[in-house]
């Protein structure tokens, strides 16, 4: 792949979740009034290591120059330098705390709203999303990547899940182009549309979607929607979710888990469960930082954990975009490497996404006078009034748990010798690949394992 970059309760997931609401244009104002915050020491032995089938980006790390790439890898390519863009906008808002986010569960969700913008929404939606080909393709790479992706989480044994879902919520009675609802069930999966009366029973509304939201998390994600969200202004909900719980493909063993310190930022000490690990990883090091890659069981998605030096988390932090964890997965070789890792579980709300997105060019679609939704209704009456997004994430001796959901709401190979060691005592990073395609599916950063 040259642009690349289910369950025991023991198991680790992530999830992810994308709510938008869109709402009449002459309504959306007062929902934005009401909605301000979202304006514009290991074993002396090396235990053994299970076979890696997987290509581990075999062909990045071999040239790196590579200049000829598929329409599909550009389009991955362009999905992964929109995650570290928002990961950065984010982190700006986010300041010193843990962060996990879905960069392609937002991505996903704004792409089934982007299908029915039109005009100058159309093209500032496309930039700031790193959408760089026409409808038609775009969509067709979300439907290949979604079906790859399930495809995976289906085909897999015991100890490994993965799946996304779509889905549109509608208000009854509204007209709705069958153009367009036929591109969302076509291309991402959502089936025929939900309808619902936002108009008349909006809290019944929002509480069916929120229980949606949680089945197809395994109940990671709660509330998605928080209470008021939903109006009787509310015309369209437009929701991604994705849940991946995978096994480690070389387990830590919990009774090598010891109670151990992990430095802040600021200098502050706190004790955490640190895992350790002697075995054979990927593995690379900067001047500036050290970073290593943990394979899932079903070798095809992996963690890539970047661990800054002493004192440089923000420099390093701040740096990091796609090509450069690129770089580093190419640079990668298998070492004999001495391991530690905290365990960590929390969960995460990204507060001030449609001001991150209008800083990101993403403009026009929040207001009512300029936003052209008009592929969705046949009119220019819908506006992106709020977009919500949770995510979870779990990692422990036996793997990971991650779960993600975005809303959108309108408006109307050879060993060295010597081994490594990699001691994770101090603030990260850490991305989720599906290595298969390259693309990245959750991004995050742990300041202190502690916090939940």
């Amino acid at each position: 792949m040259k642009g690349g970059y289910p369950m025991k309760k023991s198991y680790k997931a992530y999830s992810a979740i994308f709510i938008m609401f869109l709402f009449l244009p002459a309504l959306s104002l007062l929902s934005c009034n009401t909605s301000n915050s979202d304006t514009p020491e290991a074993s002396d032995s090396v235990e053994p290591l299970q076979s890696n089938d997987a290509q581990n980006f075999e062909d990045l790390k071999e040239d790196v120059d590579i200049l000829e790439y598929s329409d599909f890898e550009k389009f991955v390519m362009g999905n992964n330098d929109f995650s570290f863009s928002l990961y950065h906008e984010a982190k700006a808002i986010n300041g010193e705390k843990n962060m996990f986010i879905s960069p392609y569960s937002i991505s996903c969700a704004l792409a089934m709203a982007w299908a029915g913008a039109r005009g100058d929404t159309e093209a500032q939606m496309a930039e700031a999303l790193n959408f760089s080909f026409s409808q038609a393709d775009i969509h067709t790479f979300f439907n290949d990547l979604h079906e790859t992706l399930n495809t995976k989480g289906a085909d897999n044994p015991e100890g490994f899940r993965l799946y996304v879902s779509n889905a549109l919520w509608g208000q009854e009675g509204f007209h709705f182009e069958q153009d367009y609802l036929d591109i969302i069930s076509e291309k991402y999966g959502s089936g025929v549309i939900n309808f619902l009366d936002f108009i008349s029973e909006p809290e019944p509304s929002r509480i069916i979607i929120n229980k949606w939201v949680e089945e197809q998390t395994e109940k990671r994600i709660k509330d998605l929607l928080p209470q008021g969200s939903v109006t009787s202004n509310s015309r369209l909900v437009i929701t991604n979710t994705i849940y991946f719980l995978a096994d480690w493909l070389n387990k830590f063993k919990s009774g090598k888990t010891q109670r151990q310190d992990f430095y802040l930022v600021d200098g502050s000490i706190e004790t955490v469960d640190m895992m350790h690990q002697l075995n054979v990883f990927p593995y690379t090091e900067g001047s500036d930082y050290q970073a290593v890659e943990l394979l899932y069981k079903d070798e095809k998605t992996s963690m890539i954990v970047i661990l800054p030096e002493d004192g440089e988390f923000n420099t390093v932090d701040h740096s990091l975009n796609a090509t450069r964890v690129r770089q580093m997965v190419r640079e990668m070789s298998d070492h004999k490497v001495s391991l530690s890792l905290p365990k960590f579980s929390f969960g995460y709300t990204m507060n001030g996404l449609a001001g991150i997105l209008t800083n990101m060019g993403m403009i026009d679609a929040f207001f009512p006078a300029t936003s052209d939704f008009s592929g969705i209704t046949g009119n220019k009456d819908l506006t992106i009034s709020k977009i919500a997004h949770k995510a979870f994430v779990r990692v422990d001796e036996e793997g990971t748990e991650a779960a993600a959901a975005t809303g959108t709401l309108m408006g109307a190979t050879s060993v060295p010798e010597v081994d490594t060691a990699m001691k994770i005592d101090r603030p990260f990073i850490f991305v989720i690949l599906d290595k298969e395609t390259g693309s990245i599916l959750f991004i995050g950063s742990v300041v202190d394992p502690t916090l939940s």
